[in-house]
């Protein structure tokens, strides 16, 4: 009699456990995708002036598309940022560079070099979280967002600025419905 007992009881810990446990089930069976945006923006102008270049990256365009009803979250890994120069001999030996995000709370640039030459060779740039977190939104609800690129010079400029966003898109598995 003690063991039915004890059976009943553990029948009904195990089935309690298994209720609570399913949400953390569910994430085990979660499956991280890597992601990578890149978006070149050409930069030219034949005067020395400042010149300004909106580069837009809209994540509903890109492959991610597949997994749009899945999303649970996309986790910001790095932005790099590399310079193809196009100039030649005769251009300006230094151009400067600032970014802004152009999100919900555009504001001051977040990022500034003094010789956009030193990039030719993909680096990272660092991303206050602010902004980090809101970039992260907008590709877990598939909007697009976007950068001002701000060249300064003393001459005409003609570079590419390409742009790679990394990171990790959590889905959920897909559904047999």
């Amino acid at each position: 009699m003690k063991l039915k007992s004890t059976f009943k009881l553990s029948l009904i810990a195990l089935f309690t456990l298994s209720i609570f446990a399913c949400d953390e089930f569910d994430d085990i069976l979660d499956i991280d995708v890597p992601q990578n945006f890149e978006k070149t923006a050409r930069v030219l102008s034949d005067q020395a002036k400042d010149t300004t270049v909106l580069v837009i990256i809209d994540p509903s365009a890109e492959e991610i598309q597949e997994y749009k009803d899945r999303v649970k979250e996309f986790t910001l890994e790095r932005l790099t940022l590399q310079v193809n120069d196009r100039i030649d001999a005769s251009a300006p030996t230094s151009i400067a560079i600032s970014l802004t995000f152009f999100g919900a709370n555009p504001g001051a640039p977040f990022f500034e070099v003094e010789n956009s030459l030193d990039y030719t060779s993909e680096t990272d740039i660092e991303i206050p979280d602010a902004i980090l977190e809101e970039i992260e939104g907008y590709v877990e609800n598939f909007e697009p967002f976007a950068f001002h690129v701000i060249a300064s010079s003393e001459g005409p400029v003609d570079f590419d600025a390409v742009f790679n966003i990394y990171g990790l898109l959590t889905v959920s598995p897909e559904s047999n419905n």
